[in-house]
């Protein structure tokens, strides 16, 4: 997983190429429920598979309601309201582009504490 080069051409694009991790197995479900167990001291599983679907599900239900939810020693998830955005959308007859308004809407942020975020800084 080292060897995987992240290049982000437009701000839109995602940092990572979702496709070549599958490839790579690093999105492997397996993986993360057998590495979870092995942390909670080697629990079934069917047990850690359980867990992290309660955590989603809790995760989940807050945003919903409350759009904000604090992880501890992660960070925060919110629901954060985006501007709407002008943007060029096609040509008309005449060839002049068109000009449209993306209308406002939440999207999920992730907010790492300043800790966490120091940690992984002290790698580059």
């Amino acid at each position: 997983m080292k060897n995987i080069q992240v290049k982000n051409k437009m701000p839109h694009t995602p940092p990572i190429k979702r496709n070549e991790l599958r490839k790579n197995k690093a999105f492997d479900d397996e993986r993360f429920y057998r590495e979870l167990s092995e942390s909670c001291g080697y629990i079934s599983h069917d047990m850690a598979q359980r867990y992290y679907l309660s955590l989603v599900k809790v995760i989940t239900k807050r945003l919903k309601n409350e759009d904000l939810i604090r992880l501890p020693h992660l960070g925060d998830f919110a629901l954060v309201q985006q501007q709407e955005k002008k943007v060029l959308g096609g040509k008309d007859i005449a060839g002049r582009y068109l000009r449209r308004v993306l209308p406002a809407q939440k999207i999920l942020k992730f907010y790492p504490l300043d800790s966490w975020r120091k940690y992984f800084n002290m790698f580059k």
